[in-house]
C-alpha cells in the first residue's frame, strides 16, 4: 500500500516510529516544516528525500500515485485539512484521519488497521 504521510513536523518522529512502519511504501511526506523534517531524517535518506512543504499538497494529491492519505495529528488543524484535502479533489475514501495522543494511552494498531483497508 501506498501512503502519501500528512503531519506536522513536531510530531514526525512519533508519527514515522510510534504509529506507522518506516519501512512503508510512502510517495511523499507532507510536513509544515520542510527544513527541519529533512534534518530529522538526515540518517534516512530514502524518507528524506521524500519530504514536501505543504504548499505543495496539491500537486502531491494531484502527481502523486497513493492507495491513501493519512493525515497524523494531536487533533490540530484536522477540520481545516480535511477541507483543503476535499478542495484539492481528495476523494473521502481514500483520506485517513489518525489523532494521537502523547500520554501513552490509546495506541491504535494502524498497521493492523491498513491491512485491513487494502483488503
Amino acid at each position: 500500500m501506498r501512503i502519501l504521510l500528512v503531519t506536522l513536523t513536531d510530531i514526525l518522529p512519533y508519527a514515522l516510529t510510534e504509529v506507522l512502519n518506516p519501512a512503508n511504501d510512502y510517495c511523499a511526506i507532507v510536513v509544515d516544516d520542510e527544513e527541519t523534517a529533512k534534518k530529522m531524517l538526515a540518517n534516512v535518506p530514502p524518507l528524506r528525500d521524500k519530504v514536501k512543504p505543504f504548499y505543495e499538497l496539491k500537486e502531491c494529491i494531484e502527481n502523486f500515485y497513493y492507495d491513501v492519505v493519512i493525515f497524523i495529528s494531536e487533533g490540530r488543524a484536522t477540520w481545516s485539512i480535511y477541507k483543503t484535502f476535499t478542495e484539492y479533489g481528495l476523494p473521502s475514501d481514500k483520506f485517513l484521519n489518525i489523532c494521537i495522543s502523547h500520554n501513552g494511552t490509546g495506541h491504535c494498531q494502524v498497521e493492523k488497521t491498513l491491512r485491513y483497508y487494502k483488503e
